[in-house]
């Protein structure tokens, strides 16, 4: 009887983000919802984290796990994408300088 080795083929997954994993909480939609509304309000000014949380009445951890589970991004990077959007549209609809356009957006600290 002869014996042989059969090769094992693995099937290795990248692991999915521990925000997909955790069960969703009933208020993520409502703090991610206020976050969304006061980062739209305060477009042309530059805010910490801590403010945006502070208007959705919760903590800086919960309101980015709630906002990254909810929107499937990070509090930052929207606000990035929402401050670049708009940035498009005042440049394609308006007469206003690139500067005029930058501090309107919030890009005045960058």
């Amino acid at each position: 009887m002869t014996s042989y080795i059969q090769p094992r083929i693995l099937i290795i997954q990248p692991c999915q983000s521990r925000f997909h994993l955790m069960p969703g909480n009933p208020s993520y939609p409502k703090i991610a919802g206020k976050a969304l509304d006061f980062m739209r309000s305060n477009l042309s000014r530059s805010f910490p984290i801590g403010e945006v949380a502070k208007a959705c009445v919760c903590s800086q951890v919960h309101l980015r796990r709630a906002f990254r589970m909810v929107v499937g991004q990070s509090v930052v990077d929207h606000l990035l994408d929402l401050r670049i959007a708009k940035a498009k549209e005042l440049l394609l609809k308006t007469d206003l300088t690139i500067s005029e356009i930058a501090f309107d957006c919030g890009f005045n600290g960058y």
